[in-house]
Protein backbone atom coordinates (compact mmCIF):
# COMPACT_ATOMS: atom_id res chain seq x y z
CA UNK A 1 0.00 0.00 0.00
CA UNK A 2 1.42 2.98 -1.19
CA UNK A 3 1.59 6.00 2.10
CA UNK A 4 0.70 9.43 1.56
CA UNK A 5 4.25 10.47 2.02
CA UNK A 6 4.80 8.89 -1.48
CA UNK A 7 4.29 10.94 -4.48
CA UNK A 8 3.58 9.48 -7.87
CA UNK A 9 5.92 10.49 -10.75
CA UNK A 10 4.25 13.10 -13.08
CA UNK A 11 4.65 12.24 -16.59
CA UNK A 12 5.30 15.31 -19.00
CA UNK A 13 3.95 15.71 -22.50
CA UNK A 14 6.86 14.92 -23.96
CA UNK A 15 7.25 11.62 -21.73
CA UNK A 16 3.54 10.98 -22.89
CA UNK A 17 5.00 11.61 -26.32
CA UNK A 18 7.67 9.32 -26.09
CA UNK A 19 5.21 6.33 -24.80
CA UNK A 20 3.02 6.90 -27.80
CA UNK A 21 6.30 6.64 -29.86
CA UNK A 22 7.42 2.98 -28.39
CA UNK A 23 3.97 1.71 -28.76
CA UNK A 24 3.66 2.74 -32.06
CA UNK A 25 7.22 1.35 -32.80
CA UNK A 26 6.22 -2.12 -30.84
CA UNK A 27 3.34 -2.12 -32.96
CA UNK A 28 4.94 -1.62 -36.28
CA UNK A 29 7.74 -4.70 -35.11
CA UNK A 30 4.77 -7.08 -34.82
CA UNK A 31 2.56 -8.83 -36.22
CA UNK A 32 -0.36 -7.83 -34.30
CA UNK A 33 -3.01 -10.96 -34.07
CA UNK A 34 -6.48 -9.99 -35.76
CA UNK A 35 -4.93 -7.13 -37.28
CA UNK A 36 -5.89 -5.90 -40.95
CA UNK A 37 -3.37 -5.77 -42.64
CA UNK A 38 -2.50 -3.67 -46.09
CA UNK A 39 -1.69 -6.22 -49.01
CA UNK A 40 1.47 -5.93 -50.51
CA UNK A 41 1.58 -3.50 -53.43
CA UNK A 42 -1.82 -1.21 -52.14
CA UNK A 43 -1.14 2.16 -52.03
CA UNK A 44 -1.96 3.74 -48.83
CA UNK A 45 -4.16 7.09 -48.27
CA UNK A 46 -2.69 9.68 -46.31
CA UNK A 47 -5.74 10.60 -43.51
CA UNK A 48 -5.30 13.93 -40.93
CA UNK A 49 -7.68 13.17 -38.26
CA UNK A 50 -6.34 15.31 -34.59
CA UNK A 51 -7.56 13.20 -32.11
CA UNK A 52 -7.05 14.83 -28.59
CA UNK A 53 -6.86 11.64 -25.70
CA UNK A 54 -8.03 12.94 -22.44
CA UNK A 55 -6.47 10.73 -19.48
CA UNK A 56 -7.59 11.48 -16.00
CA UNK A 57 -5.18 9.17 -13.84
CA UNK A 58 -2.28 9.64 -16.45
CA UNK A 59 0.02 10.06 -12.96
CA UNK A 60 0.06 6.86 -11.67
CA UNK A 61 0.20 4.12 -14.55
CA UNK A 62 0.90 4.53 -18.43
CA UNK A 63 -2.75 4.37 -19.86
CA UNK A 64 -1.43 1.68 -22.35
CA UNK A 65 -5.07 0.47 -24.12
CA UNK A 66 -5.12 5.01 -24.79
CA UNK A 67 -1.27 4.13 -26.07
CA UNK A 68 -2.34 1.20 -28.23
CA UNK A 69 -4.67 3.37 -30.00
CA UNK A 70 -2.64 6.69 -30.30
CA UNK A 71 -0.27 4.60 -31.94
CA UNK A 72 -2.72 2.89 -33.99
CA UNK A 73 -4.10 6.11 -35.56
CA UNK A 74 -0.73 7.70 -36.05
CA UNK A 75 0.32 4.70 -38.10
CA UNK A 76 -2.97 5.31 -39.99
CA UNK A 77 -1.64 9.38 -41.14
CA UNK A 78 -3.83 10.82 -38.24
CA UNK A 79 -2.42 13.44 -35.55
CA UNK A 80 -2.71 12.45 -31.93
CA UNK A 81 -2.46 14.50 -28.47
CA UNK A 82 -2.77 12.83 -25.21
CA UNK A 83 -3.15 15.29 -22.50
CA UNK A 84 -3.66 14.21 -18.60
CA UNK A 85 -6.30 16.76 -16.53
CA UNK A 86 -4.13 16.79 -13.47
CA UNK A 87 -2.72 20.66 -13.56
CA UNK A 88 -3.75 21.24 -16.84
CA UNK A 89 -6.29 23.69 -18.70
CA UNK A 90 -8.46 21.20 -20.39
CA UNK A 91 -10.49 23.74 -22.61
CA UNK A 92 -7.22 26.08 -23.05
CA UNK A 93 -5.73 22.61 -24.87
CA UNK A 94 -9.17 21.83 -26.82
CA UNK A 95 -8.55 25.75 -28.22
CA UNK A 96 -5.40 24.98 -28.90
CA UNK A 97 -5.26 21.59 -30.55
CA UNK A 98 -8.40 22.02 -32.42
CA UNK A 99 -9.32 18.12 -32.58
CA UNK A 100 -12.15 16.87 -34.94
CA UNK A 101 -11.89 13.76 -31.93
CA UNK A 102 -11.98 14.24 -28.47
CA UNK A 103 -11.47 10.55 -27.08
CA UNK A 104 -11.48 8.75 -24.12
CA UNK A 105 -11.72 5.97 -22.14
CA UNK A 106 -13.06 5.10 -18.73
CA UNK A 107 -14.22 2.60 -16.19
CA UNK A 108 -17.12 2.55 -14.12
CA UNK A 109 -17.11 5.31 -11.73
CA UNK A 110 -14.80 7.09 -13.35
CA UNK A 111 -16.88 7.98 -16.03
CA UNK A 112 -19.07 10.23 -14.36
CA UNK A 113 -16.07 12.58 -14.18
CA UNK A 114 -16.05 12.06 -18.55
CA UNK A 115 -19.15 12.36 -18.53
CA UNK A 116 -19.19 16.15 -17.11
CA UNK A 117 -15.94 16.98 -18.87
CA UNK A 118 -17.18 15.69 -22.22
CA UNK A 119 -20.77 17.56 -22.31
CA UNK A 120 -18.52 20.89 -21.05
CA UNK A 121 -16.43 20.19 -24.13
CA UNK A 122 -18.92 20.11 -26.43
CA UNK A 123 -20.04 24.11 -25.45
CA UNK A 124 -16.18 24.51 -26.18
CA UNK A 125 -15.99 23.07 -29.53
CA UNK A 126 -19.59 21.93 -30.83
CA UNK A 127 -18.29 20.22 -34.08
CA UNK A 128 -15.70 17.72 -32.78
CA UNK A 129 -17.26 14.53 -31.99
CA UNK A 130 -16.34 12.62 -28.59
CA UNK A 131 -15.67 8.79 -28.64
CA UNK A 132 -16.08 6.70 -25.34
CA UNK A 133 -14.22 4.20 -24.89
CA UNK A 134 -12.48 1.44 -22.06
CA UNK A 135 -15.09 -0.90 -19.79
CA UNK A 136 -17.40 0.80 -19.12
CA UNK A 137 -18.49 1.69 -22.56
CA UNK A 138 -18.25 -1.82 -23.66
CA UNK A 139 -20.56 -3.27 -20.60
CA UNK A 140 -22.99 0.22 -20.01
CA UNK A 141 -23.25 1.34 -23.95
CA UNK A 142 -26.69 3.19 -22.90
CA UNK A 143 -24.17 5.35 -21.85
CA UNK A 144 -24.57 6.71 -25.37
CA UNK A 145 -27.81 8.42 -24.45
CA UNK A 146 -25.89 10.84 -22.17
CA UNK A 147 -25.15 14.05 -23.35
CA UNK A 148 -21.74 15.12 -24.35
CA UNK A 149 -21.03 11.24 -25.97
CA UNK A 150 -21.69 10.96 -29.68
CA UNK A 151 -20.01 7.77 -30.38
CA UNK A 152 -18.60 4.49 -28.03
CA UNK A 153 -16.39 1.72 -28.77
CA UNK A 154 -17.19 -1.53 -27.25
CA UNK A 155 -14.29 -4.14 -26.99
CA UNK A 156 -11.14 -3.61 -29.05
CA UNK A 157 -10.77 -0.14 -30.18
CA UNK A 158 -7.94 -0.21 -32.60
CA UNK A 159 -8.96 -0.98 -35.39
CA UNK A 160 -12.51 1.07 -34.86
CA UNK A 161 -10.29 3.92 -34.31
CA UNK A 162 -8.60 3.99 -37.30
CA UNK A 163 -11.47 3.13 -39.49
CA UNK A 164 -14.09 5.67 -37.77
CA UNK A 165 -11.17 8.64 -37.92
CA UNK A 166 -10.24 7.46 -41.88
CA UNK A 167 -14.51 7.65 -42.36
CA UNK A 168 -14.72 10.64 -40.96
CA UNK A 169 -11.56 12.84 -42.75
CA UNK A 170 -13.20 10.79 -46.09
CA UNK A 171 -17.07 12.56 -45.03
CA UNK A 172 -18.41 8.67 -45.02
CA UNK A 173 -20.56 7.12 -42.82
CA UNK A 174 -19.30 5.61 -40.30
CA UNK A 175 -22.52 4.29 -38.30
CA UNK A 176 -21.56 0.80 -39.68
CA UNK A 177 -18.23 0.22 -37.99
CA UNK A 178 -17.96 -2.96 -36.26
CA UNK A 179 -17.54 -2.20 -32.41
CA UNK A 180 -18.76 1.47 -32.87
CA UNK A 181 -22.26 2.49 -31.49
CA UNK A 182 -23.16 5.65 -32.88
CA UNK A 183 -25.81 8.57 -31.15
CA UNK A 184 -28.89 8.84 -33.77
Amino acid sequence: MVGDDVESPRRSAPQLKSAVDRVSSVLRLSSHAGRRQIPPGQKTISYQVKVLFIVKEVETAEPIGVLYIAASLQQAGHECKLIGTRGTDIEREVRRFEPGVIAFGATTGLHRYYLGLMAHLKTVRPDCVTLMGGPHATFFPEVIRQPGIDVICRGEGEDAAVEFCNALDQGADYRRIPDLWVKQ
